[in-house]
């Protein structure tokens, strides 16, 4: 029988499970740029980071390069795995804690999905919680877009019937006493049907934005994001963003991402000035409100790139995904990098694996802290259709440069290694959604799906 509280937060304390860790902190973006130690390690004198190129990059496209070496530490599943859970299908981490979403659980009803909590202790990851709503029900999708920061956890369930059938929902968990519980259910006012609000969800210092691609603006499914705010009574509602100009099945709002007073948001179906060319915009808090900084816009659109399916904010750098790309052949994928600067946002970069093929997806996921970015290419095929990949870029004196390819130990077929990344403290988090074999209390699954820890501490200089 389900719980009558509001919430159900499901504690798993289960087995300590080794890191193996050592070494400095992390990155940091120093004045020319370079990759360095935090400051926190040993020594605490700077340790850069890969083999940077001696000459610059063509400024438009990266391909390939430098080389940093990186160990895969650790390899996290969940401790009661369901078949086809999608576990990891999301990820986010912040310091010490990361959280998994898998939108497929079905311990609550088909696709009613699930959110997991791992804590590190000292040199060691516990699974610490389960989380779900007790208002969860079948295909809400719980779990498809997770985020973490400090002691707060938000979850979107795009599919929640609350509001409306598939209007849309997302739950605040908050940290207390060691313990995760529920905090607030976030809807925004004049929720309809097929919002899908919940498709993306962002968490900063007592700041939260949350998508909603479905949202009919003033063109049906242009899409909106809504920004609420942490203040002494509780969340509320600060803003609803939408593009300037904007456009009708856009899907604004399909990805979202937050950093210090900076949201940037994509809409991978915008049709200007081409089919599924798609789009990102960023929006600047100036102390009072949310202003538009416009559209970022990339130097070489094709029809299908769906740029915009992915976003990532560093203060003032952005990193948006481009599963579509066909520079490199049909969805090859890529990546672009835009930095503010004092005429505005500009293109600084666009990533390409040095191995690149057609199908790879890179782009469907991205992530940046400071100097280093990690995007996923899910679709690539090393160990089988579908296997999965990721790669690291860095920026160095001479630019941006390739300098790591991932690849999961134990890779194989249909596994999507890459669908989701994140970068923390310490490590590089990737997420796999299918493809495993695990063992639960009824019986031996497939497809449970598992997340991968890569260290960043310790890393030589070149």
């Amino acid at each position: 029988m389900r719980s009558s509280a509001r919430w159900i937060a499901l504690v798993m304390v289960g087995a300590v499970l080794p890191l193996g860790l050592a070494g400095s902190s992390w990155l940091r973006t120093t004045p020319h740029g370079d990759l360095t130690d935090e400051g926190g390690g040993k020594n605490g004198s700077p340790t850069a980071i890969g083999n940077l190129p001696t000459s610059p990059p063509d400024p438009a496209t990266v391909v390939g390069s430098g080389r940093l070496e990186l160990t895969e530490s650790l390899r996290l599943n969940a401790e009661d795995p369901e078949p086809f859970a999608t576990f990891a299908r999301t990820v986010a981490i912040s310091g010490d804690t990361m959280v998994l979403g898998a939108p497929t659980d079905d311990q609550f009803g088909i696709d009613a999905g699930a959110a997991y909590v791992f804590e590190r202790s000292g040199s060691a990851w516990r699974q610490q919680a389960k989380l779900v709503a007790d208002d969860t029900a079948a295909h809400d999708g719980f779990g498809m877009a997770v985020a973490v920061h400090g002691d707060t956890v938000v979850v979107g369930a795009r599919g929640h019937d609350g509001g409306g059938e598939d209007a849309g929902a997302a739950y605040v968990f908050r940290r207390r006493a060691g313990r995760w519980e529920p905090s607030a259910t976030l809807r925004p006012r004049g929720i309809r049907s097929e919002d899908r609000f919940g498709q993306s969800v962002a968490v900063g210092d007592g700041v939260c934005a949350v998508g909603a691609l479905g949202h009919d603006g003033e063109v049906e499914d242009s899409g909106a994001v809504y920004v609420f705010r942490l203040g002494p009574e509780g969340w509320r509602e600060e803003a609803r963003l939408t593009p300037d100009e904007p456009l009708a099945s856009e899907l604004f709002g399909y990805a979202t991402a937050l950093d210090d007073g900076v949201i940037a948001v994509g809409a991978y179906a915008n049709g200007t000035p081409t089919p599924y060319s798609g789009a990102a915009y960023v929006f600047r808090h100036d102390g009072q409100t949310w202003r538009s900084e416009g559209r970022l816009e990339v130097s070489d659109p094709r029809p299908m790139d769906e740029t915009g399916c992915s976003v990532a904010v560093s203060r003032d750098r952005v990193v948006v995904g481009s599963r579509g790309n066909g520079e490199a052949g049909p969805r090859a994928g890529a990546a672009y990098v835009f930095e503010r600067g004092p005429s505005g946002w500009v293109q600084v970069a666009k990533l390409l694996a040095d191995d690149i093929m057609p199908a790879d997806a890179l782009g469907e996921a991205v992530a940046i802290r400071g100097d280093l970015v990690v995007t996923g290419a899910h679709f690539r095929d090393d160990a089988g259709l579908g296997s999965g990949a990721a790669y690291v870029f860095g920026r160095g004196p001479s630019g941006w440069t390739q300098v790591a390819k991932l690849v999961a130990s134990d890779a194989d077929e249909g596994c999507e290694f890459g669908i989701a990344v994140a970068i923390g403290d310490l490590e590089i988090v990737v997420g796999e959604p299918g493809g495993r074999e695990q063992n639960n209390r009824v019986g031996r699954h497939t497809d449970c799906g598992a997340v991968y820890l890569y260290d960043l501490r310790g890393v030589p200089a070149p």
